[in-house]
């Protein structure tokens, strides 16, 4: 079970992880970008792959999201993953309009709460 200060802690460095590829993504270009935010660990598409995950997810859409983007897609394409990899990459869950996607309103509906 985890304690209240080691959830401290990991908020602090996943905070600290952010602020850290945030300042990357502005200080390096589209072909240092990857290299600066893996800081020395292997750039494997696994990695890569990873990277954006967590550059999605806590920093959100936006100019950082953009350039890792930028930057990850080239370097995945030219590892082999497929354009169907990419997408589900990007785009991890579906957009309104597609099959697929439930809104906040289907889910209700569902639970009879409409």
């Amino acid at each position: 079970m985890n304690t209240f200060n080691e959830v401290e802690m990991k908020e602090a460095m996943r905070d600290r992880e952010v602020m850290r590829l945030i300042e990357v993504s502005r200080s390096n270009g589209q072909e240092s970008l990857l290299d600066a935010a893996l800081e020395g660990r292997e750039k494997s598409p696994a990695s890569v792959a990873k990277l954006f995950t967590f550059v999605r997810k806590n920093i959100g859409e936006g100019n950082a999201t953009n350039k890792f983007w930028n930057a990850a897609a080239p370097f995945l394409i030219s590892s082999g993953w497929s354009a169907e990899q990419l997408d589900k990459l990007r785009h991890p869950s579906p957009a309104p309009g597609t099959p697929g996607f439930r809104s906040i309103l289907d889910e209700m509906h569902d639970e009879g709460r409409d």
